[in-house]
């Protein structure tokens, strides 16, 4: 992800990943400030960024953020090694899709953030995370529009994309807390509850799948 300089084999044109929850999280006092997010890579090697979106429009689409955090030497513990086939879009017609590389024997690492780490208080309501790579600058309404290369560079490194994204978009509470509050219900829906163990070195947690995963930006 991330990576769009033509010169690298794994470039793309993907600038911007969103997990939106249309309802809203909005904490109800300090304690339901350590819930938080938990992001998955394979390797556990790459640097991205990552914000809480603070504002959306009737279709979803984030219209504010709060501040970028960056994530470097953060990953925990291998959870798992996974073989992965790599497969590629040719760049000539007829652009069929191939097998491009198989990578044997890498691991799964994750990164915990909470609501407090993202700069989120007491009675804010934030409408999910995106992440973004680690050169992208900017806050608030400036990371809306991935088409503005003054904030989202055109030329983005492995160094500074590259990430190989496995999963996200999961809440996780530590497990007892009073949750009264923290989920604000989407319109005609019922968010899904899952009961789940921690993950890596993370206390018990229950964990809520909240996000539809948007389309790469």
């Amino acid at each position: 992800m991330f990576a769009n300089d033509a010169g690298l084999q794994n470039f793309n044109n993907i600038e911007r990943i969103d997990f939106v929850t249309t309802g809203g999280i909005q904490p109800q006092n300090a304690a339901q400030l350590t819930v938080g997010f938990s992001v998955f890579e394979r390797g556990g090697n790459d640097t991205f960024q990552i914000a809480a979106i603070t504002g959306i429009d009737g279709f979803g689409n984030p219209t504010s953020y709060g501040t970028l955090t960056l994530s470097s030497a953060e990953w925990g513990g291998s959870l798992l090694a996974t073989d992965t086939l790599v497969v590629r879009g040719a760049n000539s017609s007829p652009y069929d899709f191939e097998p491009s590389k198989f990578v044997q024997g890498q691991s799964i690492e994750g990164v915990f953030f909470t609501l407090s780490g993202l700069g989120v208080a007491v009675s804010d309501t934030i409408y999910g995370f995106s992440l973004f790579g680690a050169d992208v600058t900017g806050s608030g309404g400036d990371l809306v529009d991935w088409n503005n290369a003054t904030f989202f560079p055109t030329d983005t490194s492995n160094a500074n994309g590259g990430m190989d994204l496995v999963s996200g978009g999961i809440l996780w509470a530590p497990d007892g807390l009073g949750t009264t509050g923290l989920l604000v219900p989407e319109p005609s829906a019922v968010l899904p509850v899952l009961a789940g163990a921690g993950i890596a070195a993370l206390w018990r947690r229950r964990a809520w799948s909240l996000f539809r995963k948007r389309p790469p930006r």
